[in-house]
């Protein structure tokens, strides 16, 4: 139910945008009931001089670079995943 169009956009020190990365997690809701929403459910932070990405809902970690999302690690949650229902 995420319908922002991106969800990374690369800034310049002027205030302009030099970069955007599109949103994929589209999705509807099948009962139509609630959903998890919370302000802080997308993490950028640096690790060893590289710029990471984990979304919240998502089991991969990226690496980002002025051109691209690279995906980097995969976890492997088992039954502490979301279900994909």
């Amino acid at each position: 139910m995420d319908k922002k169009k991106n969800q990374i956009l690369l800034v310049n020190p002027d205030g302009s945008i030099s970069h955007t990365f599109p949103q994929y997690d589209h999705f509807k809701s099948a009962g139509g009931g609630g959903m998890f929403v919370g302000n802080d459910d997308r993490y950028l932070f640096n690790f060893e001089n590289e710029i990471c990405f984990k979304d919240q809902y998502n089991d991969t970690l990226f690496v980002l670079s002025p051109e691209k999302l690279s995906p980097r690690y995969i976890f492997q949650l088992g039954k502490y995943g979301l279900p994909p229902e």
